[in-house]
């Protein structure tokens, strides 16, 4: 796949696989960047791309056999095909973990047709939900599980007002235009909005173009990539597969292209890193989408205070200037913007800290802040010095704690700014305790 698609090659095959080997590391950082690196985990997007145009296939193949149509419900034809076909990806994928998450989702909404029931409800994200908590309980702490159901939730929630309002319509932009190219707006919008806090919270970043990003790639995936990839997995069965291959890497050359375009340079990301959500923040903004989706614009006031008290504690939560991970890492801010040092022993990277310029830390280097110096040797023993010339000794850069420093040179000390960790149930439980 990733030899006959050009340029494209590499994410034609980690969209069909799931493997990004062949996906090159400046074609990733763009799509990262650019708020469209969900195309490169097989997750609800493609399960359901991939799933809603073989159903399509398959009902207009089957409407064609009169027998067949006469005789047995097409959309039930239909849906039984399109499961089994997406059974079948889950399997060429490889099953990820976000691939089994995805299947779960789309496979309810087929059996929904099955039983006459509404593909797209809350039951049946619910039942979803369910599944996926029974199968693998510790999801529920994963981002991805959390950005998935949210997005989901919220797009549900979004299209049924849209469904109880079909008068409603612009009248510069011609009803055509508003009834093809609403929907993709109105997913890029609502979609990016439910998982933006989720982003904030796990991640540290958000792409600032994403929405256009995705506004402007999804009419492409959804109406050239997708199907050309279902021909093409189709034809490479039959050994038919070139031309089909080629075509779906040059359209996914024209989504890397769209994605260079809106790719961001860095700096509106990097500002986020300074100011993380706090778990208490994303418990209210959490609240809001949760009030939002299950009740409507029926209580848009309690949603409204939720969501301001949310944004309120993440605006007035203190800034920091360096944060380190139990994996040997320290995410600090230099005169020239973030870095990332590597210190001796250090494991793989947080996706947080990952396009930030890393500097090798191993025997021991001296860290340059806006107003400070931090002096680290080979033991990872840290030394601060102020802008006045104070010295403090940071003990956690051996911790196995993560932890954040708000360094205030005018105060001549630095302060602990991250979530405390030491609970009872906590292995550093008792260590923890006694520092506290």
């Amino acid at each position: 796949i990733a030899d006959k698609g050009g340029r494209g090659g590499g994410l034609a095959a980690a969209l069909v696989t799931g493997d990004r080997s062949f996906l090159s590391e400046s074609d990733e950082q763009t799509l990262r960047n650019s708020g469209l690196a969900h195309l490169l985990a097989i997750s609800g997007l493609h399960m359901s791309l991939a799933g809603g145009a073989l159903y399509i296939l398959f009902f207009r193949l089957f409407a064609l056999i009169e027998p067949l149509a006469i005789r047995f419900p097409v959309q039930k034809l239909a849906a039984t095909a399109a499961l089994l076909a997406v059974t079948g990806y889950l399997i060429l994928s490889g099953a990820s973990v976000s691939a089994q998450r995805a299947y779960v989702m789309v496979s309810f909404a087929f059996i929904a047709i099955l039983f006459d029931a509404p593909a797209l409800s809350f039951q049946t994200l619910a039942l979803a939900m369910l599944a996926v908590l029974l199968l693998s309980p510790q999801a529920v702490t994963t981002p991805g599980f959390q950005m998935s159901f949210a997005a989901a939730a919220a797009l549900i929630r979004a299209f049924t007002v849209q469904k109880e309002a079909p008068g409603r319509t612009l009248p510069i932009i011609p009803l055509f235009i508003q009834q093809k190219i609403g929907p993709i707006f109105l997913t890029s919008i609502v979609a990016g909005l439910a998982t933006m806090p989720f982003a904030l919270f796990h991640f540290g970043r958000i792409a600032p173009l994403g929405f256009l990003a995705n506004f402007a790639v999804m009419p492409l995936v959804s109406f050239v990539c997708v199907p050309l990839a279902v021909i093409s997995v189709a034809a490479m069965m039959l050994g038919v597969g070139s031309l089909p291959l080629a075509l779906f890497g040059t359209s996914l050359d024209w989504v890397l292209s769209i994605a260079s375009y809106f790719a961001d340079d860095g700096a509106s990301a990097s500002r986020m890193l300074g100011h993380p959500v706090s778990g208490v923040s994303l418990a209210f903004i959490s609240l809001a989408l949760i009030v939002w989706v299950l009740h409507g614009w029926r209580h848009k006031f309690t949603a409204i205070i939720l969501l301001i008290a949310g944004t309120g504690l993440w605006l007035l939560q203190p800034a920091t200037n360096l944060t380190f991970s139990p994996s040997g890492h320290i995410l600090y801010q230099s005169d020239k913007g973030w870095k990332v040092a590597r210190l001796s022993g250090a494991d793989l990277s947080p996706l947080q800290f990952s396009d930030q310029p890393v500097i090798a830390c191993k025997a021991g280097c001296i860290l340059k802040g806006r107003s400070w110096t931090l002096e680290i040797d080979q033991d990872r023993n840290g030394v601060l010095t102020l802008q006045d010339g104070s010295t403090e000794g940071l003990e956690l850069l051996t911790s196995t704690s993560a932890y954040a420093l708000r360094i205030d040179p005018a105060k001549t000390t630095s302060f602990d700014a991250s979530y405390k960790k030491c609970r009872p149930w906590s292995v550093q439980w008792p260590t923890c305790k006694a520092r506290d």
